[in-house]
């Protein structure tokens, strides 16, 4: 894993959601939500770009939604059923 996605998993405990089934839990949850689907980091330079940016994001708007990374096996199925092509992305719920 790229060490600015550890950073956010580590240093700021954000939850890697790994399956689906941690995916709808962590979105049954009250509040607004971000989930941050970070894409492969050698093949996507922006990827550790937003991994700095979203962070950023969460503090200006005063931590008004939680952040969530996506992790590798489920990335794909999650793109897919919300209709997002590109990486890295964030989906807002």
């Amino acid at each position: 894993m790229h060490p600015l996605l550890s950073r956010l998993i580590q240093d700021l405990n954000w939850p890697h959601l790994t399956d689906m089934a941690s995916v709808e839990a962590h979105l049954a949850t009250p509040g607004i939500h971000c989930l941050f689907i970070p894409g492969d980091p050698v093949r996507n330079l922006e990827t550790a770009d937003a991994a700095v940016i979203l962070p950023e994001l969460h503090i200006a708007f005063q931590r008004s939604f939680d952040c969530a990374l996506v992790g590798d096996a489920i990335e794909a199925k999650l793109r897919e059923s919300h209709g997002v092509l590109k990486t890295p992305s964030f989906l807002f719920f």
